[in-house]
């Protein structure tokens, strides 16, 4: 980020929502119990600019192979792969944020098939990819 955004502050303010499926009759039926992790979309100065900063970079969270096994170079915006992974001395990056509450869920449920989905609006869709 440019210096002269310091004064807008980095503090992370993710407001995201874990949603544990509880009811018995419904894992039942669907044999295995559902995770639902939502994000919420942008909410401050700081995430607004990285918003805007749409230039492409390369994904480095690992690149697929295609139908015809050419390696695919996955592409990620600069901005929310910031957002992404940014973490502070104070708070976790939301990337670690969200790899120690799956882990978390998975070790607390870890004798039941689960489903993990994460969602989100606007932003928070962005990174739920």
């Amino acid at each position: 980020m440019p210096g002269w955004t310091s004064h807008i502050g980095v503090r992370s303010s993710w407001i995201g929502y874990v949603v544990v499926c509880e009811d018995e009759n419904e894992i039942s039926r669907l044999n295995r119990r559902d995770i639902v992790i939502s994000l919420r979309g942008t909410a401050t100065c700081t995430k607004w600019l990285n918003n805007l900063r749409a230039t492409l970079t390369t994904c480095p969270f690992g690149n697929d192979n295609d139908v015809k096994g050419q390696t695919v170079n996955s592409m990620v915006e600069t901005g929310v792969l910031s957002i992404y992974t940014s973490s502070t001395s104070e708070c976790l990056s939301l990337q670690q944020s969200l790899r120690q509450e799956i882990l978390r869920l998975v070790q607390k449920y870890n004798n039941e098939p689960l489903s993990v989905t994460v969602t989100g609006h606007s932003l928070g869709a962005s990174l739920a990819i």
